[in-house]
């Protein structure tokens, strides 16, 4: 028995780096997934002048995502040749920025 209730949608499959993608805010988080396996939209924001309509209807993230991601047969290229969002980062800017902050 699968430990996800079964009204998600989930389904049995092969699932990779070339199939699955992973959204945060916080670049951080997913530091140690393989590339071009993430992306990271900006935080929302309420103080923003436009509201967030980032997966409503003409949204950038579902512009982003439909049909482009979507329909791609590898989500790490599509990601490659259509950078979307903040950039990742690496464990080594992360280390430096700790040992470095308020300098």
């Amino acid at each position: 028995m699968s430990m996800h209730a079964t009204n998600l949608g989930w389904k049995k499959g092969d699932y990779n780096e070339s199939n699955t993608l992973l959204l945060d805010d916080s670049p951080y988080k997913a530091l140690l997934d393989p590339l071009r396996t993430r992306m990271y939209p900006y935080s929302y924001s309420f103080k923003a002048k436009n509201a967030d309509n980032s997966l409503g209807p003409g949204g950038d993230l579902r512009v982003y995502l439909e049909p482009g991601l979507l329909t791609s047969e590898n989500v790490q290229k599509y990601i490659e040749q259509h950078p979307f969002g903040q950039k990742a980062i690496t464990v080594k800017k992360l280390v430096m920025g700790i040992l470095f902050k308020g300098n």
